[in-house]
């Protein structure tokens, strides 16, 4: 609070009443399950025989596209990882790594190679675990549970996956290619229009305690949502919505705020990549708000609220 502006509001003529000069309240816009979007997202991986406890070639030279479909640059590229996942069967597994929810805890094995420039391909042998070199011949057996390659980005973000089984009879190499994972999501945006705001009053608070299931349809862990980001899109719904998968790469504006598990945002406090404040609705385009888990790999967030000013 401004000093000058409380001396002013305190010593200004008698009978001034001190709620005339107070801000008005932002007002509240409780959201529910019916103004959450919708979405189908299914991750398809192949599957592969090997043969346990022998040196294995893993080659990525065929890989041309991400495994949502994108043209993929392999300078992007930077490991190439081998994960045993002890206690999910493969489809579990799948569905985990499309959600973004693969814990970390859940790996009971990883191994991993540099992807260098120039190559293609690198060999188990090569790979490294805990700081210690892979060996094939005692650790890649088939052991209960599930193999997984994964060739990924700097940051984690995986573009191509295979399940491996290794057994007494199988190949000496795999292939990470454009097949071998496939990620399809159809998103259904609300059929309401989207919620009403004023492109004139005061910027409101969304408040989202009462949404009780994620877009998917399960119920909604309110606790891991960390990030807001309202984003205005140069496109129409039906746009929108065909494009979700890519949501990011669509033109527009986004302000952002980290919201650490709380249960309402006040849009006023978002902010864009130069730490501008959202200034107000403006006519045109999409407005769509995003309720996610800030730096994790999911594909779709599980929570996406059409705006309508």
């Amino acid at each position: 609070m401004s000093f000058a502006w409380f001396f002013a509001a305190c010593t200004s003529g008698a009978g001034t009443d001190s709620a005339d000069t107070a801000p008005p309240a932002a007002p509240v816009l409780r959201v529910g399950d019916a103004d959450n979007y919708r979405v189908d997202l299914t991750l398809d991986i192949g599957s592969f025989d090997v043969s346990e406890a022998q040196d294995l070639r893993v080659d990525w030279s065929r890989l041309t596209r991400s495994l949502d479909g994108e043209p993929l640059s392999r300078d992007v590229l930077t490991t190439v990882r081998l994960s045993n996942i002890p206690e999910r069967e493969a489809d579990e597994v799948a569905d985990l790594l499309a959600r973004g929810e693969l814990l970390q805890s859940e790996i009971g094995l990883t191994a991993e190679a540099a992807v260098m420039p120039n190559t293609s391909s690198a060999w188990l042998s090569e790979f490294m675990s805990f700081g210690a070199p892979f060996l094939p011949e005692e650790a890649f057996v088939a052991d209960p549970g599930t193999w997984m390659f994964t060739i990924e980005e700097r940051d984690g973000t995986p573009h191509s996956a295979l399940f491996v089984r290794p057994g007494a009879a199988g190949d000496g190499e795999v292939f990470l290619e454009d097949r071998s994972a496939q990620l399809t999501l159809a998103a259904t945006l609300p059929g309401n229009g989207g919620v009403a705001v004023s492109a004139e009053a005061v910027l409101p608070t969304l408040d989202w305690t009462d949404l009780g299931a994620d877009a998917r349809g399960g119920e909604l862990d309110a606790d891991a949502l960390e990030e807001a980001v309202l984003h205005h899109l140069d496109a129409d719904a039906a746009t929108v919505a065909a494009q979700f998968a890519d949501l990011a790469a669509l033109p527009g504006e986004r302000w952002s705020a980290s919201i650490g598990g709380a249960s309402a945002v006040q849009l006023g406090t978002l902010i864009d990549d130069g730490g501008v404040a959202f200034p107000g609705f403006t006519d045109g385009g999409t407005w769509v708000l995003t309720l996610g888990c800030g730096g994790c790999r999911a594909y779709a967030p599980p929570v996406a609220i059409l705006l309508a000013p």
